[in-house]
């Protein structure tokens, strides 16, 4: 008796038609405001996608500088309101959130080290990659990976 699991798998690129719901908003919001910052990558002769580890990065920059606070806020200006925003996705500012080209670089050493190729990079040159991304969580797993052996 053969027993097959489906372990659910998140696509790497996520097509054009997909991008807007990823970040809840219609199409021409997105069109304006986003995908002008990301990397898209042809599919094809029509098929248009991006790279899902930079759309994560995208939202989570998004977030930081259109994100406030449900709670009420009190007489005094709460931190939300006195933070400073960031303006766009490519000003250079402080915060958790990586750049893109490093997670890119990650992705790309992680590919290789996984895959049946040989291999030119080793779990502590993985490691030393997988640094900048300790505090979110995708980042926190790989390294919980490369630590346990893979």
């Amino acid at each position: 008796m053969v027993i097959e699991v489906c372990v659910p798998v998140a696509p790497r690129f996520i097509r054009l038609r997909d991008a807007s719901r990823f970040f809840g908003m219609d199409k021409n919001r997105f069109n304006r405001e986003v995908r002008p910052h990301l990397t898209e990558i042809r599919i094809g002769t029509q098929g248009r996608a991006f790279d899902r580890l930079e759309v994560e990065a995208a939202a989570e920059e998004y977030k930081s500088r259109n994100g406030i606070p449900v709670a009420k806020p009190s007489r005094r200006k709460s931190s939300w309101e006195i933070k400073e925003r960031q303006d766009s996705l490519s000003a250079v500012g402080s915060g958790t959130s990586p750049s893109s080209s490093e997670e890119c670089a990650f992705a790309r050493a992680l590919e290789q080290a996984m895959s049946g190729k040989p291999k030119s990079i080793d779990g502590a040159q993985l490691e030393k990659l997988a640094h900048p991304l300790r505090k979110s969580d995708y980042g926190a797993y790989v390294i919980g990976l490369l630590r346990e052996g893979l």
